[in-house]
């Protein structure tokens, strides 16, 4: 049912529009902690200058599972961590990014030269982390299990605004990738680290439906977004973010 009206609703803004300017909705989901976060000010800008008429429902949740919603159509794409395959949606990867060490300014913590740090040397640093169900959780755990290792951890926070205040404070740290990190790190208060052995890393990609046609609007909105990851894949500005081939 949700499909088909779907379908209905973008009929209707097809046959309305005609050979006009595109206009219509287009609802993107924005992993939360993820470059695909980090894009959504960048893509509406660039939307309200190349297509006004255009509406962006630009969304961030824990806890939605995008992929679900983009395979019944309550989302007509989503930037999400993972590159498939799944019934119903395809995958178009967008980028790889390797996650970092954000830590108070004050923490001493072995690091070489190039401000990397072990793994094996964050064990007993109190963590503030996303709860298990998100894709950063998930890998930190991962990385730490593969090696024996058990992380300190001390706080399961959501909100960004929190974890940065939380670090500044000396609560403790968090691991995160690059386009999140950068955006919270504060001057003097914290600092960014490299994470090594292992490095911990995964695919960004673009979701969109199978079943569920797409309209012209979200054609050209999935289109910029691909050219605005790719662009911050392939910048010096993103340490740790490579382009996927």
């Amino acid at each position: 049912v949700q499909i088909l009206s779907k379908q209905f609703d973008r009929a209707m803004v097809e046959i309305t529009q005609g050979e006009g300017p595109l206009v219509g909705k287009v609802s993107v989901g924005l992993s939360p902690y993820s470059a695909g976060s980090t894009l959504s000010v960048e893509l509406l800008r660039r939307i309200r200058e190349d297509l006004p008429g255009i509406i962006l429902h630009l969304t961030e949740s824990f806890d939605d599972i995008y992929s679900e919603l983009v395979m019944t159509g309550r989302l007509d794409m989503a930037v999400i961590h993972g590159s498939g395959p799944m019934k119903g949606v395809s995958f178009t990867p967008l980028m790889k990014e390797e996650f970092f060490l954000l830590a108070p300014h004050a923490l001493e913590i072995p690091h070489d030269s190039d401000d990397a740090v072990q793994l094996a040397d964050v064990t007993d640093i109190p963590l503030l982390v996303p709860p298990k169900h998100n894709f950063v959780r998930k890998a930190i755990d991962m990385a730490f299990m593969r090696k024996g290792l058990e992380p300190t951890i001390v706080a399961e926070i959501e909100a960004l605004t929190t974890l940065q205040g939380a670090i500044q404070e000396g609560i403790g740290s968090t691991i995160l990738p690059w386009s999140v990190a950068s955006r919270i790190a504060v001057e003097g208060k914290s600092r960014i680290y490299a994470l090594r052995n292992p490095v911990i890393s995964e695919n960004v990609s673009l979701c969109i439906p199978e079943l569920v046609p797409e309209t012209e609007a979200s054609v050209a909105v999935r289109e910029r977004l691909i050219d605005l990851a790719r662009a911050m894949a392939s910048s010096h500005n993103w340490p740790g973010t490579h382009p996927t081939t």
